[in-house]
């Protein structure tokens, strides 16, 4: 057994026995891992923010080679985001970002470069004005992370790079031209050309630096459904607040 220090974003909690929180945290030394916050509920001296997903912190526990979590010592935190939930569009965008980060990496596996994406995109959250432009910004940096983000440039089919409307193909994310959009069997979501304008300026841009008023929401939610609809049929998993942001931003 020894004591390790992390820095870590709270991706997910709840409540375990009368008194504990158990909380699966993304740390920047060493990726996701669980934490057993004891007697939390019930302690008058710790603050209970700690186990809300967003919340930023410093952590002090006690190792054990082959433990499935890690009872925390000590804590410190760093941020809170309280701010975030003053609306349920950025409630829901929270807990969307928050999920793509649990559902897509595993357990010890370090990423220095995915901490500091969720940490900047929840600093960024209430301050945006486009957050469907925000969902889709965030998740294909995730995706290009990752190293699994096709080349959007081509169609898949004909390799033609001059195509306007196109279809994306559920299964591997590739896009597929109108003219070839037939020879598709698998499920496909139809897109506009702004979405593939919006897909080349957020991997080329500062999410700052674009023009969210040229993309329409109605485009950038078509993108932001098949962007999710691949991920989860790609790590088979479910991004269960999906629906209740596409219902927020289409509402």
């Amino acid at each position: 057994m020894e004591i390790q220090k992390s820095t870590g974003v709270v991706l997910s909690s709840r409540h375990i026995g009368e008194s504990d929180y158990f909380c699966t945290i993304y740390t920047k030394e060493f990726g996701k891992r669980d934490f057993v916050f004891k007697g939390l509920r019930k302690s008058r001296r710790r603050p209970q923010i700690i186990s809300a997903p967003g919340t930023a912190a410093n952590l002090v526990y006690y190792f054990h080679d082959g433990k499935a979590s890690y009872i925390v010592n000590e804590y410190n935190i760093i941020k809170h985001n309280l701010n975030i939930r003053d609306n349920l569009k950025t409630i829901y965008l929270l807990y969307y970002i928050l999920s793509l980060i649990e559902k897509t990496t595993g357990y010890n596996d370090k990423n220095k470069a995915i901490f500091e994406l969720v940490s900047a995109g929840i600093d960024n959250i209430a301050g945006t004005d486009f957050p469907e432009h925000f969902s889709v910004f965030f998740a294909l940096h995730l995706l290009k992370l990752h190293g699994i983000l096709p080349d959007f440039t081509i169609c898949k089919i004909c390799n033609k790079s001059d195509y306007n409307g196109f279809i994306i193909d559920t299964m591997d994310f590739h896009p597929v031209c109108t003219n070839c959009a037939g020879t598709v069997k698998n499920k496909t979501i139809p897109l506009h050309k702004t979405a593939k304008d919006f897909i080349f300026e957020s991997l080329t841009k500062r999410f700052s630096s674009i023009d969210h008023s040229a993309y329409p929401s109605s485009h950038i939610l078509d993108l932001l459904f098949a962007i999710t609809l691949f991920i989860e049929n790609y790590y088979h998993v479910e991004i269960k607040p999906k629906q209740l942001l596409l219902n927020e931003l289409s509402g």
